[in-house]
């Protein structure tokens, strides 16, 4: 029954397969294409034209090397040509593949110091060949990958046994003793997790996981056998120490990104699993996992787990987790994780998790998440959300959220919410809610408990009054007062305009501060000067104005204002035609002078009347 069962499936195969080599032939390699086949009592000669056939290629080998003496009986249903041929030949002949040849050799024992062992990694369950498995020698670190039909070559040391592990995902560990004996052809069977009995073991490894995060890194290109070698680990082997020249050319071979080690050394680069203790690179350092206490590389580190210690190269480090401790990068250092400690640079550091510690760089410093961070920067500092610390920039400091420190810049400061300190800026500075103090050119907030310096406050929650007022010496003024009660601005204008008498109009700016006695009641100080203009804008005539003023709120938007002022005027008297109309502007004087190149001033004591909206 079996037999006819054989047969049958035989048929089949002979058939489809007839269709399927018309379309997949050319692309699947010689050794790798699948074929059906039967033999009772047929020779080497007949066996290898029936593959030439069926499988749609040529051998090619010298006369003699095939025995004809040897009769086979033999049935292959759906098999590679490779493994009919390690059948039939039994290790006695070597192949390889060229194009759509096969060529034959006749395969001598080698007195080399090393032996090769090839075969397949087959599924237990499915009879299914498994690409991808990592197979290595526990000792040596010798290893293979099988290809994508699951056929792997190992190399290994000649007289000496090795005990070979094999590693797939979702698959149980296969070990293997090989003692350099008997045929170099070797399958090996693996058998699958039960999807219930072993879904603990499922749950695979954290190299998955380091994996998917190093390949974030689009210009890295890793080959299928670089990723295998990672995935198929669900712990790295642990070593002393590893020396390369660059990836996969080492002491730990094409298993370095697979291992940690206590100590690295790369001549020019290396890729290993992680460090415990030291690595140095020529030109760069990768590593898979973590690292610890020392890494310094030529032109650049990239490391995809945590890190802690020292961190230096020429050009820039990389780190795909948490970094604690001290990083120095020629150019740029960025952590995708949290942070803890220092980072310096000649132009830019980025951190994307929470931050603590102190960032120094000659351009940009960005921290995206909350932070307790001092920023120093050229240009530029970001904190995307919470801060405390410092942030001192050449140009501008930008926070997302609270802010709690200092922040200096030459142009501008930025704080989305609260400020919990002091701004200094240049040109401008902004912030929701200030508790502390802004200093700048112009300062805006939406409230502030403290001070705003500079010349021109808004605060939305402050002060902003309009006035009208007059005096002994000019009947209007409208003046403009902005920020809060305990500093604000003033803006002037006014204007006397007489028969006989060219108009004199002012433009001023003021500063001052009020007391608060009751919701109705406050005293005001105002210190202001405006200039003149008559014929000529530039000529220094100015008239600068001590006020002290009672303000009675009697409705909710209106106050009025009344007292004394104590008032200097400084005229250039070179123009007589406009500074006589000045010198009029004073009923009265306690004190005036002129000199002989014609400056003149006069000081008297007037009153200040006004109706204030707010």
């Amino acid at each position: 029954m079996e037999k006819v069962v054989t047969r049958i499936t035989l048929i089949f195969s002979l058939v489809f397969g007839s269709f399927s080599s018309v379309w997949s032939q050319e692309i699947v390699p010689p050794l790798e294409r699948k074929v059906s086949l039967e033999f009772n009592g047929a020779r080497v000669k007949e066996v290898l034209k029936k593959i030439e056939q069926q499988a749609d290629l040529s051998f090619a080998y010298k006369t003699g090397i095939l025995d004809e003496n040897i009769l086979l009986n033999r049935a292959y249903v759906n098999k590679s040509v490779r493994e009919v041929l390690n059948d039939v030949f039994q290790g006695s002949i070597s192949y390889k593949a060229k194009g759509n040849y096969i060529l034959l050799q006749s395969n001598v024992k080698s007195e080399g110091t090393e032996v090769i062992i090839e075969g397949y990694v087959v599924d237990l369950i499915t009879d299914l060949k498994i690409p991808y498995a990592t197979i290595y020698d526990v000792a040596t670190l010798s290893s293979a990958v099988s290809d994508e039909y699951g056929h792997y070559i190992l190399k290994l040391d000649v007289n000496k046994t090795s005990n070979l592990k094999v590693k797939k995902q979702n698959y149980h560990d296969a070990d293997i003793l090989y003692r350099m004996e008997g045929s170099n052809v070797i399958n090996i069977m693996m058998q699958p997790f039960d999807l219930q009995k072993d879904s603990v073991q499922i749950v695979f490894s954290d190299t998955s996981s380091l994996l998917k995060r190093i390949q974030t890194l689009r210009w890295l290109k890793l080959s299928d056998e670089r990723k295998a070698n990672i995935g198929n680990f669900k712990d790295l082997i642990q070593s002393k120490v590893q020396f390369s020249v660059l990836p996969n050319i080492g002491t730990n071979g094409k298993l370095s990104s697979s291992t940690t080690v206590d100590y690295s050394f790369n001549l020019l680069g290396g890729f290993v699993g992680g460090v415990r203790k030291l690595e140095l690179g020529g030109i760069f350092n990768m590593d898979l996992d973590s690292v610890q206490y020392a890494q310094a590389a030529g032109v650049f580190n990239v490391v995809g787990g945590p890190q802690s210690g020292f961190q230096g190269s020429g050009v820039f480090n990389l780190n795909l987790s948490s970094f604690q401790g001290a990083q120095f990068g020629g150019t740029s250092n960025f952590v995708r994780g949290d942070f803890n400690g220092f980072q310096g640079a000649g132009f830019s550091n980025v951190i994307l998790g929470k931050a603590r510690g102190t960032q120094f760089a000659g351009f940009t410093n960005f921290a995206k998440d909350s932070s307790l961070l001092s920023q120093f920067a050229g240009f530029y500092n970001h904190a995307g959300k919470n801060n405390k610390g410092a942030q001192v920039a050449g140009f501008m400091n930008y926070t997302g959220r609270n802010f709690s420190g200092a922040q200096v810049a030459g142009f501008m400061n930025f704080s989305r919410d609260h400020l919990a300190g002091t701004q200094i800026a240049g040109f401008l500075n902004v912030a929701k809610n200030v508790n502390g103090s802004q200093i700048g050119f112009l300062n805006v907030n939406d409230s502030i408990h403290g001070i705003p310096v500079g010349f021109l406050s808004f605060s939305r929650k402050g002060l902003h009054q309009l006035e009208i007022s007059t005096n002994e010496a000019i009947p209007l003024q409208l003046a403009f007062k902005t920020g809060v009660h305990s500093f604000y601005n003033s803006l002037l204008v006014s204007a006397r305009i007489e028969n006989n008498h060219k108009p004199i109009f002012g433009l001023g700016y003021g500063i001052g501060t009020s007391l608060r006695f009751n919701d109705k009641n406050r005293l005001f100080f105002d210190l202001q000067g405006q200039q003149f203009v008559q014929s000529n804008l530039f000529e220094p005539n100015t008239l600068s104005k001590l006020t002290v003023s009672y303000q009675y709120q009697f409705k909710k938007n209106l106050a009025l204002a009344i007292g004394p002022s104590l008032n200097f005027l400084y005229l250039n008297d070179t123009n007589l035609s406009s500074t006589n109309d000045l010198k009029r502007l004073a009923p009265n004087d306690i004190y005036n002078f002129s000199s002989s190149n014609g400056r003149y001033g006069q000081m008297w004591v007037g009153g200040h009347l006004a109706l204030r909206i707010f």
